[in-house]
């Protein structure tokens, strides 16, 4: 599930691996799941897409226009505000806007295709409060959205680690024997082909977040928690500690971390990881996201690299990894469904030999951290865009690319389904 504070977090490069491999025979149940699809690519643009919302306020935070598309999916319910979207084949692309925006607040998203969509946020340089908004492309399960993953519902875990051992990685074009997501991007921060652009417009907070549902049932209800939460911070900008003017995120992401390389991308990974700072409220609560023990768990993984960008405020901000990547979720997944022994330790080992570190337990991982009777039963990635800070036009503080942010290509392929590219 997403941040509610935004989390600045790290992320890494990505030297991938493409292995040819011959794909296992599709578990039951997918013969009507159709192959990945990717129509947008490089040359996705808004002009003839379709304007899904927009929304605004005055200086007083009055909304001056609040226009959202009704659903063309059926299975959209109000959830958290805004809620709405439009269906393209297996995917729904969401307006997900929360809260009242403050004053001098511009929000709008359009959408051609799952795989070529976009939303322009524009916030005063220093707004009064933040406004949170993570519009998103599912398939299967969101928190306001309940279709199935595939029409029994979830995956299986074990049938996705079965798939995944027989298949290995994903491969370059075929099947995939596991679970294989692409998703490419142009954010702020970062030009067109992959080039990091390290001026001063680059400031702003937002990660490009892909949030991986597992629920202990095949088919939860609509809005049901999830009872295991897989988290790839594809891209993240970390944002400037008021206080101190120093990064928020990375310092804590840095010194509580291990690295793990599957399919080729090398992520720093956390388990259970809290809000710096704010790991309890002043009524004590807990605000961590995987805290109250129990059988609930999220894992945030980082592509590396990361780099440091220059800011409006004078010092460095971060950048965290790639706008374009294919992640092997299958070898995550089987990864975290599984224990080794090493020695006299038996847990989950990085790529340096140490176990992994629980931060809401204080302790080190030396159970399956992903239990394989969980089902997979949904896939979200989006952006959360907490400011963007468009400055002063005209002026040496003019920063318009801190507010566009798009999806240019985008899929999902479960066992059985074409790789796209």
């Amino acid at each position: 599930m997403m941040l509610r504070a935004v989390a600045g977090r790290a992320a890494g490069t990505a030297s991938f691996l493409v292995v040819a491999v011959l794909a296992a025979a599709p578990i039951a149940g997918w013969g009507a799941i159709s192959a990945a699809s990717s129509d947008a690519g490089p040359e996705c643009v808004q002009a003839g897409s379709t304007n899904l919302a927009s929304i605004a306020t005055n200086a007083a935070g009055v909304k001056t226009s609040d226009k959202v598309i009704t659903s063309t999916c059926p299975e959209f319910a109000l959830y958290y505000g805004h809620v709405a979207g439009i269906c393209y084949g297996h995917y729904a692309v969401q307006v997900n806007a929360y809260g009242m925006p403050p004053p001098d607040v511009e929000f709008s998203m359009w959408s051609r295709s799952a795989s070529c969509w976009g939303i322009r946020v524009s916030e005063p340089s220093d707004p009064k409060f933040v406004y949170w908004n993570g519009p998103l492309v599912t398939r299967g399960f969101s928190f306001g959205y309940n279709a199935p993953l595939i029409p029994t519902g979830g995956i299986l875990g074990s049938d996705l680690n079965r798939q995944y051992a027989s298949s290995g990685p994903c491969p370059a074009g075929g099947k995939s024997g596991s679970v294989c997501i692409k998703w490419s991007m142009s954010v702020p921060g970062v030009e067109p082909r992959s080039a990091v652009n390290t001026a001063t417009a680059t400031y702003t907070n937002w990660d490009a977040l892909i949030d991986i549902y597992f629920h202990d049932v095949a088919v939860p209800a609509t809005g049901q928690g999830t009872t295991f939460d897989l988290q790839i911070y594809q891209m993240l900008m970390d944002w400037q500690n008021p206080g101190g003017n120093v990064p928020n995120w990375a310092t804590y992401i840095v010194g509580r971390h291990a690295t793990k390389t599957i399919g080729g991308i090398t992520y720093l990974v956390s388990v259970n990881m809290g809000n710096p700072g704010t790991e309890r409220s002043s009524s004590g609560a807990c605000t961590w996201i995987g805290c109250g023990g129990g059988t609930y768990n999220a894992v945030s993984l980082f592509p590396l690299p990361t780099y440091p960008t220059a800011s409006p405020q004078g010092s460095g901000s971060y950048l965290w990894g790639a706008p374009s990547l294919l992640h092997d979720v299958g070898g995550i997944i089987s990864w975290l469904s599984h224990v080794e022994s090493r020695g006299f330790r038996t847990g989950i080992f990085d790529d340096h030999g140490d176990l992994l570190f629980d931060n809401a337990r204080k302790s080190s991982v030396t159970t399956p951290l992903l239990n394989p009777g969980y089902y997979l039963t949904g896939i979200n990635p989006g952006f959360e865009v907490i400011l963007a800070n468009p400055g002063v036009p005209g002026s040496k503080a003019d920063f318009p690319n801190n507010t566009v942010y798009t999806t240019t290509d985008y899929w999902v392929a479960l066992p059985g389904e074409a790789i796209a590219r």
